[in-house]
């Protein structure tokens, strides 16, 4: 993933490899956590021209789908207040 952050592949390089270090401090709260999880969402990104479109609740669908259809119950998800909380529930 570092590669397409450097490349530039996911917006400013700048603000994408701050918000990849911020995340990587987030995710190590996560792995603190004392209740077992079968499946994690990471680093969910919606390309600024694709928002609005669909295209992050068809991914989250798709994840859904992929946990029944492998029969992963529980699900780790990590995000913050600025996020579309509309794409999870």
């Amino acid at each position: 993933m570092l590669f397409y952050l450097l490349r530039g592949d996911f917006g400013d390089r700048k603000t994408a490899l701050r918000i990849r270090n911020e995340h990587i401090e987030v995710d190590k709260l996560g792995e603190t956590t004392d209740r077992p999880f079968d499946s994690e969402v990471n680093l969910f990104i919606i390309s600024p021209e694709l928002r609005g479109m669909g295209y992050g609740k068809k991914l989250m669908d798709r994840y859904i789908e992929f946990c029944k259809e492998n029969e992963l119950h529980s699900a780790f998800l990590w995000t913050d207040i600025g996020g579309s909380v509309k794409i999870y529930v």
